[in-house]
Parts: structure tokens; sequence; C-alpha cells
């Protein structure tokens, strides 16, 4: 991924005013597809979940039912419409199906807990054959600064049979050239779906992460000055520069994220 800012800046959606659209969708029984963000806890999960729903505005969407499954509850700050409902069994799997199917929603997106292996691995306990049958899964894996875990290696070899996989390298800090092959290496090397899309992430410094994950708002409400909170990591025009060169690089670099999403709709 290029190092490089253009300088035409890439702006988030607007704010959804958390109102059911108006021309919603009749109840549907067509098969939804699921998107899993998934991978260790503090991997960025939540973070990716709020900024793909703000910059895609997927809560006015009806096409979309998102899911917060996460034992701390994080992506559902971003808008009201963002169902929490958890996904620790195939009843959980099935109320979630429910819902969308009433909803008339084509895709169930879930920002999922970090322990969401066993737990899908027990919803969907025969997701192989529920694949012959028109079902359709798909992962966005979230690995942290290490670049690589033992859960990564976990999720790859328990879903190998997948068509493909979109793994989220999110190392919260700067690497040096050589870490950053490493971790690519490493990444590339794992078992699992072959047909495998990896995305390296942009740092944001900590203290503009860590404020970002305390309000939960739109970075729209950061960098076009109408966040009200006392709060000068999100406020000060230094952290606010910062966080909308980081948006440009994150909006440029989640492209197959985007993609997958589109793919899913037609």
């Amino acid at each position: 991924m290029s190092d490089t800012t253009e300088k035409t800046a890439i702006k988030p959606a607007p704010k959804s005013p958390g109102t059911a659209p108006v021309n919603a969708p009749a109840p549907t029984t067509e098969e939804p597809t699921w998107v899993f963000f998934a991978g260790d806890g503090g991997t960025g999960k939540t973070t990716n979940s709020r900024n793909t729903a703000e910059y895609l505005n997927l809560a006015d969407d009806p096409r979309y039912l998102l899911v917060d499954a996460d034992e701390k509850p994080g992506f559902c700050k971003l808008d009201p419409q963002v169902h929490t409902m958890p996904i620790r069994c195939m009843d959980d799997a099935m109320r979630i199906r429910e819902t969308a199917m009433e909803l008339g929603a084509k895709i169930i997106l879930v920002d999922c807990p970090g322990t969401a292996r066993v737990a899908i691995g027990q919803a969907f306990a025969n997701l192989r054959q529920m694949r012959k049958r028109g079902l359709q899964v798909h992962i966005v894996l979230h690995t942290g600064g290490r670049g690589s875990s033992e859960a990564a290696e976990a999720w790859m070899r328990e879903y190998d049979y997948l068509d493909d996989i979109i793994i989220v390298q999110n190392p919260m800090r700067a690497l040096s050239t050589h870490e950053r092959k490493d971790h690519i290496a490493y990444l590339r090397g794992l078992p699992g779906p072959t047909n495998r899309n990896i995305i390296e992430l942009p740092v944001l410094e900590h203290s503009a992460a860590r404020a970002l994950e305390k309000w939960g708002v739109p970075v729209a409400s950061i960098i076009d000055g109408s966040f009200d909170g006392n709060d000068i990591n999100l406020t000060a025009p230094f952290w606010v520069c910062a966080i909308e060169t980081w948006w440009e690089q994150e909006v440029r670099a989640k492209k197959p994220i985007w993609e997958l999403l589109d793919r899913c709709l037609k």
C-alpha cells in the first residue's frame, strides 16, 4: 500500500439520523449473506466495523443488518440502528437470520467478539454442508501489531474451505520495511483459503485511537468540527489533521472490503 496521501480528501458519509428507512423492503425468503469481522480482541474489529458502516452509510441502507455481537459493545455506539445481539450458538444465529429476513436485509455484517471462532463453530456447525445449500459466509480476519498470532492461524485452518478471505493487518504502530515484509510473508504463508487479500491499515496515534474508541462517534464529526465532546485528543487541530490524514489512507486501504460488500449485493 502506498504511504503517500492524495491531496483530495476522502470524506465520510453523513451521519445517520437513526431513523428507520422510509422505503424499507418487505420480508424476504432469500438467504442473507453473512460477513464476519473477526479476529483476536484488540485488533481493531470494532473500529473497522464502525468505519465501514460510516463510510458506506450502512445504517441507513435496508439491505444491511448490522450486528454488534461483542461482549464489550462498541459498534452499537455508532448508530441506534446497529443491533446488539450475541452469537454463541445456533439459536443465536437463527435469531439474527430471522431478524435479517423480516427486515429484508441481504447482508448480515457482524462485529464479532474475540472468542467468536469457537462461537461461530457452534452456531454454524455444518457450514460446509450449509454452503452447498446456498449459504454464503465471508470472513474479514483481523491481526494485530505482531503480524502473527495463534488465533489468526486457527481461523485460517478452520475455514480453509472458504472460497476467499480478507486479512486485515492492523499494526497499531509504525513498522519498518523489514517488519512489514516479514508480517506479510507470514500471513501469505498461513494455511487456509488460497484466495486471500491482505490489507495493511495505516497507523493512528494511540491517544487519538483511544479517544475514538471511547466516544464511538463518526469520524465525520471530528473532521468537520461537529463533535461536541470535551476531549482534547479529538478537538485539537493537531489531532484533527492527524485523524483526517489517517481516514483518507484508511478508506483507500479498505477497497477490497468495499468490493466484497458490493459483490455480495449482486
